[in-house]
């Protein structure tokens, strides 16, 4: 699906920006967004070898900013689950293990098109995870805007995951392509190369733009005096010196301008 979503052979996508069959079309009418972009986009990394998969989830948390969690060692196994099931359902497990005994565990979370229920998040940390894993998780939350993570973040006074609550990784879908992007970045061949080329391409379809900054501009030297030789958006007011007065012909005027305040003009 994800090479006909990006050689424009399905238009699939559609329905994940809302698009819906007529009323009277045999088709189905509800559409599991959320679990079928989820399934899309992070199945075939079930399917890769150890060491693709694992390139793929380090550059995800490099972008998050978790470089301190990360291994540069290649894990013993890598086992991502979706919509594993216990008494509550988070959208993925990922379970990392390294041969040394190192384990990181990752609740992953995903949001499209809908809010977050009351207290889910912490639900889920809190009731999903047992305490032994709390110790080596991360709780990944991935949704167009993230500021109902930000709020749920902030939503006690007491922290739930842990004291600063930074095991609560907060990733919007654009930089999730951000990580693609670095993917295809890499010289050699890959499974995970290949794949992050149709992935990219699957969430430009259905509405996730990357940003791609400012670089075009060009750098201002701190070290020299800023001098303006012409206006960035408009020109210079200089005044109305430069407008010649109106002549007005008092014998053409039939009307007031604006309104009749019973002025006469002489």
């Amino acid at each position: 699906m994800l090479h006909a979503i990006q050689q424009s052979k399905s238009t699939l996508y559609r329905r994940y920006h809302g698009e819906r069959p007529d009323r009277d079309s045999s088709e189905e009418r509800r559409v599991s967004e959320e679990d079928e972009i989820t399934s899309t986009f992070f199945g075939p990394l079930d399917f890769m070898p150890i060491d693709n998969a694992w390139r793929f989830w380090q550059t995800l948390l490099q972008i998050a900013g978790k470089v301190d969690v990360l291994a540069e060692t290649i894990p013993q196994s890598i086992k991502l689950e979706l919509w594993p099931k216990r008494k509550i359902e988070p959208d993925g497990l990922l379970t990392v293990e390294w041969s040394n005994g190192k384990r990181l565990i990752l609740v992953i979370e995903i949001k499209w098109r809908a809010s977050l229920s009351d207290h889910q998040l912490h639900d889920q940390w809190l009731n999903f995870l047992t305490e032994d894993e709390r110790q080596n998780a991360y709780h990944l939350f991935i949704a167009p805007n993230i500021s109902a993570g930000i709020a749920a973040r902030s939503e006690d006074e007491q922290p739930v995951w842990d004291t600063d609550n930074h095991r609560l990784i907060l990733l919007s879908w654009a930089e999730v392509r951000t990580s693609l992007g670095k993917l295809q970045s890499s010289l050699e061949d890959s499974a995970v190369k290949r794949w992050s080329y149709c992935a990219d391409g699957f969430l430009e379809k259905i509405g996730v733009y990357r940003f791609n900054g400012f670089g075009v501009l060009n750098q201002i030297r701190l070290d020299e005096p800023l001098t303006v030789n012409e206006t960035v958006f408009w020109n210079p007011f200089k005044g109305f010196s430069h407008l010649q007065p109106l002549a007005i012909d008092t014998a053409t005027i039939q009307l007031p301008l604006f309104f009749n305040d019973n002025t006469t003009i002489n």
